[in-house]
């Protein structure tokens, strides 16, 4: 194992240890268009976004940016809530199931958790935060899949839940609760980034 990946696996075995104990790096296609059938690695569907981002998002990324980085990712959060609509894929793409990359996202005004939260990522990243702080997570919450953010507060030396849609709340990372599974965050499928992809053992 070289010492990249060594790194990484100590990262998160800090960064996830509340969630689950043991954390597997592996590969993983999702289906990102149900009409097409198409699939994509969840760590390329990030990457790729980065090749050519809109001089808007960037801009808006900038524009975004607060005292630190757990005032950036509240900054993006609450800009996300406010500007993009939750819609459906069926009723925005007419399929079933649509990942839309954060350009997209932002020039509709409208998606659905994975649009959403995928643009919060997306922003972050934009903004400035290292990847090595944020994870994308699909699973399971009440009432079925979802797509969620997950930051790593390096100040507060905690994992907390950033999500537009499903169990938003405004709140400073410094009073909310570390991210565990429970009451509202069933389980976790795979965490990913541009990088890496994880599931529990």
């Amino acid at each position: 194992m070289d010492f990249s990946k060594k790194l990484l696996k100590k990262l998160m075995a800090i960064q996830f240890k509340q969630v689950h104990t043991n954390w597997l790096q592996t590969i993983y296609s999702y289906m990102v268009d149900s009409k097409y059938r198409t699939k994509k690695r969840l760590d390329k569907f990030l990457k790729d976004q980065f090749k050519n981002p809109s001089p808007e998002v960037i801009k808006l990324a900038k524009e975004l940016r607060g005292q630190d980085t757990d005032a950036t990712m509240i900054n993006i959060l609450k800009w996300v809530k406010k500007n993009i609509k939750y819609t459906l894929d069926k009723d925005n793409f007419g399929k079933n199931e649509y990942w839309a990359n954060g350009n997209l996202t932002y020039s509709l005004g409208k998606d659905d958790c994975d649009g959403m939260n995928g643009l919060i990522y997306y922003l972050a990243r934009l903004a400035g935060i290292g990847k090595q702080c944020l994870y994308c997570a699909i699973g399971d919450v009440v009432g079925g899949g979802h797509f969620w953010v997950v930051y790593y507060s390096t100040s507060q030396e905690k994992l907390v839940v950033i999500d537009s849609t499903y169990y938003y709340t405004p709140k400073q990372i410094k009073i909310r609760q570390p991210f565990k599974l429970g009451e509202h965050y069933k389980t976790i499928w795979y965490l990913f980034n541009e990088d890496s992809i994880f599931k529990p053992r």
